[in-house]
């Protein structure tokens, strides 16, 4: 008796600030935690760990008589001798490959033979009905790998002869299928012939999604495209999707369904869908854009998306004004666009976000302040926080402005125009000096003189109120008293707390006297 076993691999990784990473011949998905970071480690169950289910059966039939017989690695082929001996070696290097059988140790046997209807590959081991059915959707893949690869998609079938049924299973290749790419770990199937060129440009954007790479071991995708839409496709588990919560499952699929839309369709409706190995859906994001978008600027997970109305030089400045979320890989993105000196950005949240009431639009007011201070001076400006539907929730309208910044890695130093830039420059190196401003940090500090009781110079210091406490007052007196003292010396001045907002915080304001 021979050990013959099939490895039905799944391994995943992801992406999300950016996403990276994937699957196996049949199976795939990513996800992000409820941080919106990848909550998946080197050791789980997706992680960078394959894992393995094999199954035995019994021995192989024995070789064929008058076939030719040649070998690579652990497979073994017999074809007819009046078949051309270049088409079956090309037939043997696909399945001698990392993305086929080429995964496992154990010896393979196969019989390749060919009819005016059909290529056809028999399969010499036995096996029982019930295996062969649970593979008959790899075989398919396989089969529709090996017509486009080696028979320029002519019909290929790959034939099981089940040990306890008289009929035998067949997995034939995809009639959906009209191109193949694939590089001996890695396939992507087609709806629709491309030219070379294109098929690399999509291909691209895998790539850059993370889920075609040089790292990739193995990977097997599908992607339908129109001029309207475009679809993506990947194999999962239903167990594995219903151990994920539903948030954090959405919210990965709607990234993945945005990032295909950009990468792929050309900004245009994109469908992001999971299936299971026999190609039934099992849950799907469709992303619809509220409009084409023409440019976007990207700064860490910040996506800043608009239509021609916007110019690329505005997005880049806006990008540029306000500062990421460090160490989140799922993007959060903003669609800008104007009418008149009307402008309008759309803020895509989750339910649970928007059910956050006034803690999301105090947070939409701050981005919206920054927004604002890189549109024209006439421009009106209005936040509206929807769903991912683009369904509006809230309307904020952002009057407020913000003056010349520096940027220090992911820090911001707002100034006022009192202060002269070489000034700001050396405040921001006290800032690093004093661990405020660091490599991956988000701070973000304001100096500017008050109004009122008199014109005294003043460093702000943006916080996150539910971090604030109260036991910690004194440190943090010490430490603004000490800021204050630094920068203005032997100057009245104030150091203070605010919220996102610029607003002070009730009991941390301080004056130091000079």
């Amino acid at each position: 008796m021979r050990a013959f076993k099939i490895l039905l691999v799944l391994f995943v990784t992801l992406f999300v600030a950016v996403p990276t990473g994937m699957i196996f011949l049949l199976a795939i998905i990513a996800t992000i935690g409820s941080n919106a970071n990848s909550q998946f480690d080197a050791n789980s169950q997706f992680g960078g760990d394959v894992k393995v289910t094999s199954v035995s059966h019994s021995e192989s039939i024995l070789d064929p008589a008058d076939q030719i017989k040649i070998q690579q690695g652990n497979v073994t082929l017999y074809f007819d001798p009046a078949m051309d001996k270049a088409q079956a070696k090309a037939v043997l290097g696909v399945l001698a490959s990392k993305c086929l059988l080429g995964t496992s140790d154990y010896q393979y046997a196969f019989s390749l033979s060919s009819t005016p209807a059909a290529h056809q590959l028999r399969c010499l081991d036995s096996m029982s009905l019930e295996f062969c059915e649970k593979l008959q959707p790899i075989y398919q893949s396989m089969a529709t790998i090996i017509s486009h690869q080696c028979f320029q998609g002519e019909t290929f079938r790959l034939v099981m002869q089940p040990s306890d049924a008289d009929a035998a299973v067949i997995a034939e290749n995809r009639s959906d299928v009209a191109a193949c790419w694939f590089n001996g770990s890695q396939s992507v199937f087609f709806e629709q012939p491309f030219s070379a060129q294109d098929i690399e440009a999509i291909l691209d954007g895998f790539r850059e999604l993370g889920m075609v790479s040089p790292e990739s071991d193995l990977a097997h995708l599908f992607f339908r495209h129109t001029e309207q839409s475009g679809e993506v496709q990947v194999i999962g588990k239903q167990s594995s999707l219903d151990a994920i919560d539903p948030a954090t499952l959405h919210a990965t699929l709607r990234y993945r369904a945005l990032q295909s839309s950009l990468l792929l369709c050309a900004g245009r409706q994109c469908t992001f869908l999971v299936t299971d190995p026999g190609f039934n859906p099992i849950q799907s994001v469709v992303h619809t854009p509220p409009f084409q978008p023409t440019q976007f600027a990207k700064n860490g997970c910040m996506l800043y998306l608009s239509d021609d109305s916007i110019s690329q030089a505005t997005l880049d400045a806006i990008a540029a004004r306000l500062p990421t979320i460090p160490d989140r890989e799922i993007t959060v993105d903003y669609w800008i666009s104007q009418s008149g000196n009307q402008y309008t950005v759309l803020a895509p949240s989750s339910d649970a976000v928007l059910e956050r009431g006034a803690v999301l639009q105090r947070s939409l007011l701050s981005t919206g302040i920054g927004i604002n201070s890189e549109l024209p001076d006439e421009a009106t400006l209005t936040m509206i926080a929807c769903d991912d539907g683009f369904q509006p929730h809230h309307s904020i309208p952002v009057r407020k402005r913000m003056g010349p910044y520096l940027a220090r890695n992911n820090n911001r130093l707002s100034y006022a125009i009192s202060f002269d830039e070489e000034f700001a420059n050396r405040v921001a190196d006290y800032f690093e000096a004093q661990g405020v401003f660091t490599e991956r940090g988000s701070a973000h500090v304001e100096i500017f003189h008050l109004d009122q009781p008199e014109s005294l110079p003043c460093v702000q210091l943006y916080v996150t109120e539910t971090m604030i406490s109260p036991a910690s007052a004194a440190q943090t007196k010490a430490f603004g008293m000490k800021v204050a003292a630094d920068l203005f010396p032997e100057q009245r001045s104030v150091f203070q707390l605010c919220n996102a907002l610029g607003v002070p915080l009730n009991g941390y304001v301080w004056v130091n006297e000079g």
